[in-house]
């Protein structure tokens, strides 16, 4: 008895000591992804203040992980279809995995999937691989399971780390960037590598990192909740395909860095995205509106914007603000019209985006705005596309 007591004692004293000392930190072995951590932890007591609040918690607290994952061992990687070249052969791979004993599962790699570290040709028989796809994608009711994969891991390099999610900025100065799964946290410095899934460097003055799919590459973190680390690597993914913005829902695409032609002339322009909907494609619009021949006026006050043009023969004036769906437009000096957009114009990296199709079609009256065959296309005049 007098063991026991002195031992309850002893906890006490310990969890007491660790509560003054603020020496109490939960441990976290995984990556956020469900995945072993490679690299050494640091405990730099500074990195602790930086742990969230529930303030920093209210703006992402329902957003939900964007990937799910499934792990397991190489059982084989074969060609599904004959191919006369290389690329057709790189469209058509599949690797069978075991994820389970007697259990596996087919991964359906195809042109648009990314490998962070060891590519298709580098994977063998016996390797273990883990696949990200997106959580509310659809599947087929069949056995093996089958996944298209966005994103494929393997051979993660001793001492390296990754995190892959859509991220959202929150209320923490530095480490800027929470998963939506919640759990971990990044910051970049002047030493991190971004660039984009083809590999070339990310140009930040077409945006910046919020709301993007992110694989994010890093060394030591914190063995805080979240989890924080300053990337060494970020690679920005390519969005996925969505319907057009224009009611034509059997028309697939991926508009994301598209480039921007008015009038049969391509312009220098930030790079368009899809907006939250996942059916706008956000487009730049002081750009395309002056190259439409429009007299753009930004309203600091108002945070709004006004344009003053021509469609035909007719004067086109239009306000809209940012964060508000109610474009205000009058035609050929008609009556003043509300026109209701179906996602807020929005900020980002200093430039205004707007939903193409709906802007420059209803508001500023042009022909037409559409994506077609690899590009963006907005006409001041024209037969309508259907």
């Amino acid at each position: 008895m007098k063991s026991k007591k002195l031992l309850s004692f002893v906890l006490v004293f310990i969890m007491l000591i660790a509560a003054t000392t603020g020496a109490v930190m939960v441990l976290a072995d995984t990556n956020g992804n469900g995945e072993p951590q490679n690299g050494a932890q640091v405990e730099d007591p500074n990195l602790y203040e930086d742990e969230a609040d529930d303030s920093d918690a209210e703006d992402v607290a329902d957003l939900q992980a964007y990937y799910v994952s499934v792990t397991g061992m190489v059982v084989s990687v074969m060609s599904v279809t004959p191919a006369a070249d290389a690329e057709e052969m790189w469209h058509a791979q599949t690797i069978t995995i075991e994820v389970a004993e007697d259990s596996v599962a087919n991964l359906n790699i195809t042109a648009g999937t990314v490998f962070p570290f060891d590519s298709i040709e580098d994977i063998e028989e016996g390797d273990t691989v883990t696949a990200y796809v997106p959580a509310n994608a659809p599947m087929a009711m069949i056995y093996p399971p089958q996944y298209t994969v966005n994103v494929l891991v393997a051979g993660v390099p001793e001492n390296v780390n990754y995190h892959i999610d859509r991220f959202v900025a929150w209320g923490n100065e530095n480490y800027p960037l929470l998963a939506y799964g919640g759990g971990f946290a990044f910051a970049i410095d002047e030493d991190t590598v971004v660039v984009t899934a083809d590999g070339n460097e990310f140009n930040f003055e077409y945006g910046n990192l919020e709301n993007r799919r992110l694989i994010v590459i890093y060394g030591p973190s914190t063995r805080s909740i979240p989890e924080f680390a300053t990337a060494t690597k970020v690679i920005v993914l390519f969005e996925d395909a969505v319907p057009l913005d224009n009611g034509a829902e059997d028309v697939v695409i991926d508009a994301t860095g598209w480039p921007i032609v008015v009038n049969g002339e391509e312009i220098e322009a930030p790079a368009a995205f899809m907006a939250d909907d996942g059916v706008s494609i956000m487009v730049p619009v002081r750009v395309i509106a002056e190259a439409l021949g429009f007299e753009v006026t930004w309203i600091a006050e108002d945070r709004a914007v006004e344009f003053a043009g021509m469609s035909g023969v007719a004067e086109v004036w239009a306000r809209i603000a940012l964060d508000s769906t109610e474009a205000l437009q009058t035609y050929a000096r008609r009556a003043e019209v509300t026109i209701v957009l179906p996602t807020a114009p929005v900020l980002v990296g200093g430039h205004t985006f707007v939903p193409m199709t709906a802007f420059f079609q209803d508001v500023l009256e042009m022909a037409n705005a559409f994506a077609f065959e690899g590009r963006l296309e907005i006409q001041s005049e024209g037969e309508r596309m259907a």
